[in-house]
């Protein structure tokens, strides 16, 4: 009896600690833009959970990969779900966008970690955010004590897709919208 109540602990204990999410060592990279297309992001969650905060965003999103602005995360769960939210300065609209990571996306995630170990690779999780209402989504390995890039890895995951144009006040931001139109970096919207 008591052999049968330890294997049934043992079953219940290995099926429970089965279903706990996988952590991995990366960092999220957001980017906004292309240029002259600034953006505010004003929230990204990963996994309805951990909230990532990008700030101001003219750049890096019409870049393969896009380049931006960089969050070190501790060991954070796999990501499968993306939710963000974001202003453009030049069209004064805010965009909302929900993205679920594709099949099969968890298992390309433990390969590419068996066959670039974070000992040897820095892992980069590649946001962008696009002031048209695009979003793009990236995932990099790059070789930390190589000379050169070839050796790194780059897979885009999400091309381009289409984010929901939603309502905002861009009354908040009429002296960014100001100082980008006095710097040349858009035209003067229409308010």
């Amino acid at each position: 009896m008591r052999k049968f109540v330890l294997i049934v602990a043992f079953t219940i204990l290995s099926s429970a600690c089965s279903s706990e999410q996988k952590s991995y060592p990366y960092t999220v990279s957001v980017a906004g833009g292309p240029t002259g297309w600034p953006i505010w992001l004003e929230e990204v969650v990963i996994n309805d959970a951990l909230q990532v905060r990008g700030g101001v965003n003219g750049y890096g999103f019409d870049q393969t990969p896009p380049l931006g602005s960089r969050v070190v995360l501790s060991k954070p769960p796999a990501p499968a779900k993306i939710d963000a939210r974001w202003f453009s300065y030049r069209t004064l609209d805010f965009y909302e966008a929900s993205v679920t990571m594709p099949d099969g996306f968890k298992e390309r995630l433990k390969e590419w970690y068996r066959q670039y170990p974070p000992s040897d690779f820095g892992h980069y999780f590649l946001l962008g955010f696009s002031g048209k209402g695009e979003v793009t989504i990236w995932w990099r390995a790059t070789c930390l004590a190589c000379d050169t890039a070839d050796d790194d890895f780059l897979e885009q995951i999400i091309s381009n897709r289409k984010a929901n144009q939603v309502s905002g006040n861009p009354e908040g931001y009429r002296a960014q919208v100001d100082y980008f139109v006095k710097k040349g970096v858009i035209p003067a919207p229409r308010w």
